[in-house]
């Protein structure tokens, strides 16, 4: 038993002494070891950091510029506010000037904006004004234009009351009487000539005496144009064609002096302003396609007679030439 209570002894003796040298060994190698570590370093660099700005910040004077190069005098920490409280209303109060003008810039650009405004909507007046003076214009314009045709229409009304022409047959004003001598105007007398007349009311007459005259040369009058080709195949129907007795007169309007006038006082009698403008005992027989058709369906002899009346001495028609053909040419009977 005492055997075994010193090797137990002998055992704790040996574990204390080894953990007594790892303690010695720890406690003179751990503080070198932390001091070397890299924590450690920046840990005790921002400590003394803090530390001594603590320290200056109770005494030190900091320099301040007071001038704008940057150049001025050591300022304590109180004057350096104060100069910092006064510069910052210096910038607020540049800030509100700055609003200002920028306010104001913005107040003349709107009344900019609303002169312009104002020019749009006078130009939108001025142009409705010259609108409505258009209108009015145009509205005047058409009102003379109205009263220029009810002056026409009337003027037309009182020519058809001096030469008015009988419905339905194209009959001419141009009344003949039993000896056949023409008279223009309804009711044409010798107390219409003896009614007191102005000149101007003579040179209105001169074309009727003209038809009038030219009226009398003949029973049949062909008022034509000289260049016309209608007037030439009338004309070659009646005087080439046709065997009439009194032979027909021609009239070229384009070559009379009066010409214009009687073409105008023939549309007004007949209806018909065109040329030709056959006429036969001063009743208007018609142009010369008409002549033509008569030709064609045999009944110009028969309108003839029945329009000339007395008159007409001889209508017929001639008979077209008998070609013979011979050997080498033809010759004409």
């Amino acid at each position: 038993m005492a055997i075994l209570a010193s090797r137990s002894r002998k055992r704790y003796l040996v574990v204390g002494f080894i953990l007594t040298l790892l303690v010695i060994i720890y406690v003179t190698t751990a503080p070198s070891a932390t001091r070397d570590s890299e924590f450690y370093r920046k840990t005790v660099a921002l400590m003394s950091q803090k530390a001594n700005s603590a320290t200056s910040n109770t005494d030190t004077k900091l320099p301040f510029p007071n001038n704008a190069d940057g150049s001025g005098s050591t300022l304590s920490e109180a004057e350096r506010k104060e100069k910092e409280a006064l510069l910052s209303k210096d910038a607020l109060k540049d800030r509100l000037q700055n609003a200002a003008t920028a306010a104001k810039k913005s107040a003349d650009d709107k009344w900019q904006e609303m002169k312009d405004l104002d020019v749009v909507k006078n130009a939108v007046a001025e142009a409705k004004a010259v609108e409505a003076k258009a209108k009015a214009a145009a509205a005047e314009v058409e009102a003379k234009a109205k009263a220029a045709a009810a002056e026409v229409t009337k003027a037309a009304a009182t020519a058809n009351k001096k030469f008015p022409i009988e419905e339905g047959a194209k009959q001419s004003t141009i009344d003949t009487k039993e000896d056949g001598v023409a008279h223009v105007g309804p009711h044409a007398d010798a107390t219409a000539d003896t009614a007191a007349s102005t000149p101007a009311e003579d040179q209105a007459d001169k074309p009727k005496e003209e038809l009038k005259r030219l009226l009398r040369q003949g029973p049949i009058i062909i008022f034509s144009k000289s260049y016309c080709p209608y007037s030439k195949k009338a004309k070659s129907i009646l005087l080439e064609q046709m065997s009439i007795v009194p032979t027909p007169v021609v009239v070229e309007l384009d070559q009379h002096e009066m010409g214009p006038d009687l073409q105008d006082l023939l549309g007004s009698m007949t209806g018909r302003r065109t040329v030709p403008n056959v006429l036969v005992n001063s009743k208007p027989l018609g142009g010369g396609d008409d002549v033509e058709r008569m030709l064609n369906d045999g009944t110009l002899e028969d309108k003839i007679k029945e329009l000339g009346g007395a008159r007409v001495e001889q209508v017929v028609r001639k008979k077209a030439p008998v070609v013979q053909r011979s050997v080498g040419r033809d010759v004409r009977i």
